[in-house]
């Protein structure tokens, strides 16, 4: 519901038709990426898209992502698919969103948030491994 919300205020695009509603011009449906047999493992014959309680009681219809140039899905992941669906059975995805980029600060909000806080001075330490003794090279 949170993906809908965020693309209908953000972008204003109507995300929240139902996954097995008939569509023979492109809607954006939102879902959960799952995958059609047991063991888990996706690839592109096995892809179905769940949709929300709320919209599409929960159906998963076929995800057909033929049309699509690269791929890049999980399990789980929810995503925004724009496509069609002629049966009500497969979205034949055009594109798909798996992700809502995070608004942009604005310049120096943060310079002027630790100003308020405080003028005491931080120091930040990164670190990355693997660690090692020099025993151990």
């Amino acid at each position: 519901q949170r993906l809908v919300d965020l693309l209908e205020t953000r972008f204003g695009i109507d995300a929240s038709n139902s996954v097995y509603g008939i569509a023979n011009e492109p809607v954006v449906v939102c879902g959960r990426i799952c995958c059609d047999s047991a063991e888990g493992r996706i690839n592109e014959a096995s892809i179905l898209i769940e949709g929300s309680s709320l919209h599409s009681q929960g159906m998963k219809v076929r995800l057909d992502t033929s049309k699509l140039s690269s791929l890049s899905l999980f399990p789980g992941q929810v995503v925004a698919v724009e496509g069609i669906n002629p049966s009500g059975h497969c979205i034949t995805a055009f594109g798909i969103l798996t992700g809502v980029p995070k608004p942009l600060c604005a310049a120096g909000s943060s310079h002027r948030a630790l100003g308020r806080a405080g003028d005491r001075s931080r120091r930040v330490v990164v670190a990355s491994g693997p660690f090692t003794t020099v025993e151990d090279l």
